[in-house]
């Protein structure tokens, strides 16, 4: 990679800014666009330059993204020119991407930041000086590749590069920039710029260095290795999709979209090739134009969980964090079981063909939290090498376990058949691992315009298919149903779910009364009610690429889609998240009084508890 040489930068010296290009921009977006401003220590910016006697209304410059280019890795060649008397050595460059997705609907996307200087004493290359007033610095001169960093810093740190930086990746997502010091004008006076009145059109053509080829590895990627996530991310976007043009993309979306303002007249889209360009041109710029006065992070950020489609070898991650409204006894402990189903082997009726493997349950409690409305410290657990099925479904199995009886064992030594007594079913939930609704072409699909667009799944001449799949992403309340796992319901679920989807399975088993479950179980057909306490467990569930972005355990802000079913839809209110009281009768016990109060050892406690879970459940794989 070739980089400028050590050379002090002086006062009177100008700079020129070009952002190039994006590389594998998130899948949900559509149309982009970049946007450059250069901040000084303080937050104060420098202001682009426009010309002598001229002064720039905005403090960014931006572009949107080149019919011609890709739309997960449009072309920019956005070009901005500042001039000082003496730059400030620690001012930093910011660019931000947004998009309007399928929907048009606008999106800031993430940040990316270089330091423009750096000391000529340390000639650290990837550190801005310590100080301002520092005597010598040189500029970060050359073509750089950086990452892409989600969402922004907290209000009070915008203007520290070293915030942005904190910020986490999106998964392959990079921009191509360059930094170039400003050349003496031709004309003996002053810096060149495109902006002079005493330069020819040729002149000012010649002012302008093309972008580099991406494969010539001219940009300097050190800032950007990818990780082992994605490294197979890479491989699974679909060749099909990252192909797609601009020009393509904005057609489709100029037929079906309806954005701030009609596009010209009707009859301009087919009249000619030219007229066409100087359609979608306009189109998108309009689509694109947005005046924001907080560096664009006013508007809403784009959805992380559809930047990537899932990839079996990563797999989705889950954590189970509480459970609602137990009707729960004070004695007793709440667990959840949770596994994928189909298969579910664990729930055999025959006891000696039930399989454990790939079934988990929460071992780390909230010691503060009470009985009836437990959380969990467990965590999150990565479900790999799972492969897409729209039957898929995350079993939710609560049980109480009786701590007067097994505080007196001594889970090393007691028989299975002693500690499965100890536990009792208290309800059950599914949550669907796909989302089916989340195809990013689904709508574009239906536009019947003949252009490329990726297939479901996509051979990658391998005989490797590429998934189409989102992980259902959130933090959701999932609502509970009365009594133990029925195999025949969960089966039914899942088939139904595969076919017709999620609330068609749930509106086929969902029934009133108890005894309608019975009538049905009798026949050998699925049933189940919904809880009389209308208990519920609290549940993140994301893509394992993007597991950073996932909501924090403890939030209250949850996810109800679940609830919007017609019987859940009666009851919503009598589901809602209470921060004490609920359907406990008397008063709730701490988790730390019922495993013994202040003076007991919790952590030979939570040994000996694990030990008996682990026997009354044939679950074995922790280590206790």
């Amino acid at each position: 990679v070739h980089q400028s040489k050590d050379i002090t930068f002086e006062s009177g010296d100008g700079l020129n800014v070009y952002v190039d290009a994006a590389r594998f921009l998130p899948e949900n977006v559509f149309l982009s666009r970049v946007s450059a401003v250069v901040i000084r220590e303080g937050g104060s910016v420098i202001v682009p330059y426009v010309g002598e006697g001229k002064s720039h209304s905005k403090a960014t410059d931006w572009a949107g993204c080149s019919l011609s280019g890709s739309r997960l890795s449009p072309t920019f060649n956005l070009r901005v020119e500042y001039r000082e008397d003496r730059f400030d050595p620690t001012a930093f460059l910011l660019i931000i991407l947004a998009c309007v997705d399928r929907k048009g609907t606008y999106h800031h996307v993430g940040v990316s930041t270089i330091n423009l200087f750096y000391s000529s004493e340390s000639k650290n290359r990837f550190e801005s000086p310590p100080d301002p007033n520092i005597g010598e610095y040189c500029l970060n001169e050359g073509a750089f590749q950086l990452p892409i960093r989600y969402a922004w810093p907290e209000e009070d740190e915008k203007f520290v590069i070293e915030a942005y930086e904190k910020l986490e990746r999106i998964p392959c997502a990079t921009v191509l920039m360059r930094i170039e010091k400003a050349k003496k004008s031709p004309t003996g006076y002053g810096l060149a710029s495109v902006f002079s009145s005493r330069l020819r059109p040729s002149q000012k053509d010649a002012l302008i260095t093309p972008a580099p080829n991406y494969g010539s590895k001219t940009y300097d990627s050190t800032r950007c290795k990818p990780d082992k996530n994605e490294q197979l991310c890479y491989g699974n976007i679909p060749k099909k999709l990252s192909k797609t043009k601009i020009r393509d993309t904005a057609r489709a979306l100029s037929r079906f979209y309806k954005f701030e303002d009609k596009m010209g007249d009707d009859d301009e889209k087919d009249n000619g090739s030219k007229k066409n360009e100087r359609y979608f041109q306009k189109f998108v710029k309009k689509s694109l134009v947005k005046e924001s006065g907080r560096l664009h992070s006013d508007f809403p950020m784009i959805n992380p969980y559809r930047m990537r489609r899932f990839i079996a070898e990563v797999g989705f991650s889950v954590s189970i964090d509480g459970l609602e409204n137990l009707n729960i006894r004070n004695s007793e402990l709440a667990i959840v079981i949770y596994s994928l189903s189909p298969p579910s082997p664990f729930y055999n009726e025959d006891p000696t063909l039930r399989i454990a493997e790939d079934v988990e349950f929460t071992t780390k409690w909230d010691m503060s939290s009470v009985t009836n409305k437990p959380r969990f410290e467990t965590g999150w657990f990565r479900f790999k090498e799972v492969e897409h099925s729209n039957e898929l479904l995350l079993v939710i199995d609560v049980r109480a376990l009786d701590t007067r009886k097994s505080n007196s064992l001594d889970g090393a030594s007691a028989d299975e058949e002693t500690c499965e007594a100890c536990l009792r079913p208290l309800g059950w939930g599914v949550l669907p691992i796909f989302d089916r609704d989340a195809q990013s072409e689904e709508l574009l699909r239906e536009s019947k315009v003949k252009f490329n667009l990726p297939d479901d799944r996509e051979d990658d001449g391998k005989n490797n298919e590429t998934s189409s799949a989102f992980v259902t992403a959130g933090n959701f309340q999932v609502p509970l149903f009365e009594g133990a796992v029925d195999r025949t319901t969960l089966d039914e679920i899942a088939s139904i779910s595969g076919e017709e989807g999620f609330d068609a399975a749930i509106r086929h088993v969902l029934v009133a009364k108890g005894k309608e479950v019975l009538r049905r179980r009798a026949k050998g057909e699925g049933g189940v009610t919904v809880h009389p306490n209308y208990s519920s467990a609290f549940v993140r569930i994301c893509d394992s690429q993007i597991q950073h972005f996932a909501p924090e355990a403890g939030t209250l802000e949850f996810d109800e889609s679940l609830l919007s079913g017609e019987h859940f839809k009666r009851n919503r209110e009598k589901f809602k998240v209470k921060r004490s009281g609920g359907f406990f009768s008397g008063s709730p016990t701490s988790l730390r009084a019922l495993a013994g109060g202040k003076d007991v050892n919790l952590v030979e406690w939570r040994r000996n508890t694990l030990r008996v879970l682990m026997k009354a459940t044939g679950i074995d794989h922790y280590y206790a």
